[in-house]
């Protein structure tokens, strides 16, 4: 009991608070993973993101078999070719390869360029709920919990279904600009 009065003093004393200073602190709980899974404008943007994805693989996938049988016929014409024609054609085809890698290289920064978009929004609203929750409650300090952590919450309420419904109630979508990845 002594050494968890002095650490309690040791915490006090490098939070520049005094321990009746700690008991006028009101705490509050939330679990962040909870909210995210829970979130329904989350839940809305991650499907299209993924979907969004999933559209930009296939015509991607697509572009490269086209390309890879264009390949199979060069190789399979070649000795019909002059050298010229031929090594004209695979320069051609070189290009287009070249064209391709570019592409995917601009889908994947669009794609990265509109989940970060998302998650920025998403995360202002996840604030804003928070905020808003925490000032209904009169809650001072929040502590991030997990799912797995037992916390007596008769003494320590947890705010994370309040959050989730703010949240849900503030923040109807999240869209992403589907036509730019596709």
């Amino acid at each position: 009991m002594k050494q968890i009065t002095k650490k309690l003093g040791v915490m006090t004393l490098a939070l520049g608070m005094t321990v009746p200073a700690l008991a006028d602190v009101t705490l509050g709980v939330i679990n962040v993973e909870s909210v995210r899974e829970k979130s329904s404008a989350l839940k809305g943007f991650m499907e299209q993101m993924e979907t969004a994805r999933s559209k930009m693989q296939k015509n991607i996938s697509e572009k490269e078999k086209k390309l890879a049988a264009e390949y199979e016929s060069l190789s399979k014409s070649q000795s019909k070719l002059s050298e010229d024609a031929f090594n004209k054609k695979r320069a051609e085809l070189e290009k287009k390869q070249d064209a391709l890698r570019a592409e995917v290289m601009k889908k994947q920064e669009l794609l990265r360029a509109s989940y970060q978009k998302g998650m920025q929004e998403f995360n202002g609203a996840f604030q804003s709920s928070l905020k808003s929750v925490q000032e209904k409650e009169n809650i001072d300090t929040l502590l991030p919990t997990q799912a797995t952590l037992a916390v007596n919450t008769k003494r320590v309420p947890d705010l994370t279904d309040k959050v989730v419904s703010s949240l849900n109630a503030s923040k109807g979508a999240i869209s992403v600009d589907v036509k730019s990845l596709s």
